[in-house]
């Protein structure tokens, strides 16, 4: 049986993480979201809702600040949607995949501060 490789997806070096988000859909609808693992080029987040799609557009907020009013913006693109499986869910349904719009290099000094204080290192 022939070995089957998953080609990698992601443009840049991602971090583990379990964090705070917020999901804002065109519509307007803001939901909240479970940050998984971070890059500056894109996110994997759990939402807990099955209304989103590949292709859709989305505002994510980061919160990687002390002070939970503040939050990093990232407009981008959803480019793999997952549902959970049923053993799996909790107040979560869905693992999203969202590709930034713009690489998050202005945030870069936040993200490794938040990286270093909050996080571990994926293999």
């Amino acid at each position: 049986m022939a070995e089957r490789h998953t080609p990698e997806r992601r443009g840049g070096v991602r971090f583990l993480a379990c964090f705070p988000g917020a999901v804002v859909r065109p519509d307007g609808v803001k939901q909240p979201a479970l940050i998984r693992n971070l890059s500056l080029g894109g996110a994997l987040l759990l939402v807990d809702t099955s209304r989103v799609a590949s292709g859709d557009r989305m505002d994510l907020h980061l919160f990687i600040h002390d002070d939970l009013s503040r939050f990093i913006s990232a407009p981008g693109k959803i480019v793999r949607v997952e549902p959970l499986p049923l053993e799996q869910r909790g107040p979560w349904v869905s693992r999203v995949a969202v590709q930034f719009d713009e690489p998050l290099t202005s945030h870069e000094s936040q993200i490794n501060s938040f990286r270093k204080n909050h996080v571990w290192e994926e293999d």
